[in-house]
């Protein structure tokens, strides 16, 4: 986390969608365009052998899809954005909406992406913990910081608030290329290489202290 005394900005690699990008990518599911599906995973892959085909590959594709919004939305409550405070409520929830590994039993009625889960999920929250470790900086930062305490006072004086209101959150995905999105108020996706270029992380700061007020 990265805070002067009053603004707030975080970041975070979380474990489960990183996990279920890696579960889309190496059982190569056939899942539709959308406004909100990141590119591919960025780095090698593991080999495994047991990838969809065809028509399975469409169904899980579609699935997947469905979970991944689950999942995000997820995110959300889990951080806090929403009303629920209460730890138990908030686990429940995540099991319900996610699944929890290895059998994903809360999957049943998306058997194809339940499958893909059961196989593939485990592997990729070690391959998301690895990943992460060689993306860091020696300080921890992706967002530079500077950078940051610039925009977050910049958005203050802009909107004539004070700056204990600015806060915005980011959540890492580890795709490919410089890939960003807004998922809602004060909350961004984004990759490795949109935090790490400048121009881009400008944007994308402006964007979430910006949304937290809309």
């Amino acid at each position: 986390m990265m805070a002067s005394e009053s603004w707030r900005f975080s970041v975070g690699f979380e474990e489960i969608p990183n996990a279920a990008l890696f579960v889309r990518d190496i059982m190569e599911l056939d899942v539709p365009p959308g406004f909100m599906i990141p590119p591919h995973v960025a780095g090698p892959l593991p080999v495994m052998d047991r990838a969809f085909h065809g028509q399975e590959a469409r169904e899980a594709g579609s699935q997947w899809a469905d979970w991944w919004h689950r999942i995000l939305n997820q995110e959300v409550l889990k951080n806090g954005v929403t009303h629920v405070t209460d730890q138990r409520t908030r686990l429940a929830h995540l099991a319900d909406v996610v699944g929890v590994p290895p059998r994903f039993v809360e999957l049943a009625d998306y058997p194809a992406v339940q499958k893909a889960a059961q196989t593939a999920f485990t592997a990729g929250c070690l391959w998301a913990g690895d990943m992460r470790r060689s993306l860091l900086s020696p300080n921890g930062e992706l967002f530079d910081w500077t950078l940051t305490r610039e925009v977050a006072e910049e958005v203050a004086r802009t909107l004539r608030v004070g700056l204990g209101r600015v806060q915005a959150q980011a959540i890492v995905l580890i795709v490919e290329g410089i890939w960003w999105q807004r998922f809602a108020p004060g909350i961004i996706l984004c990759s490795p290489a949109a935090a790490l270029n400048p121009m881009i992380a400008r944007d994308i700061l402006q964007s979430g202290f910006r949304s937290g007020f809309s």
